[in-house]
């Protein structure tokens, strides 16, 4: 994303989110993983959030995250606790809108690349 620019998932691990349950009780939910890009000043010692995409899934273990060669995002979250196990690739534009998600079932998966084709390196 550029010498300045930081591209990562955060998977949610630590974050806390409450919710409450039918009788009213507050409890902790799972977090949705979400990817970020945060612009670094390295001079400034400052770290500015540029991206902030809700992935809609909390994937606690392992994942992975990069830019596109179409200046998008793309996010491999793994070991998902939406209801099933699996694995998803997800593309999100740089306003953290997500517009494509590869889902994989039953699978694990730490890392994703975008191809053009079976015969094309990946451009990344």
């Amino acid at each position: 994303a550029g010498s300045n620019m930081l591209v990562l998932l955060d998977n949610g691990q630590r974050r806390v989110v409450k919710e409450k349950d039918k009788d009213g009780k507050e409890k902790d939910k799972d977090p949705d993983s979400r990817g970020q890009v945060w612009k670094i000043d390295e001079k400034a010692k400052t770290a500015t959030l540029v991206t902030n995409a809700n992935l809609g899934v909390y994937a606690p273990v392992m994942g992975a995250a990069h830019r596109l060669s179409n200046g998008n995002y793309s996010f491999t979250v793994n070991a998902t606790k939406d209801g099933s196990f699996g694995s998803k690739a997800i593309e999100v534009t740089p306003d953290g809108k997500i517009v494509y998600v590869l889902d994989a079932p039953g699978t694990s998966n730490y890392r994703s690349n975008r191809v053009a084709d079976l015969y094309t390196p990946a451009n990344r």
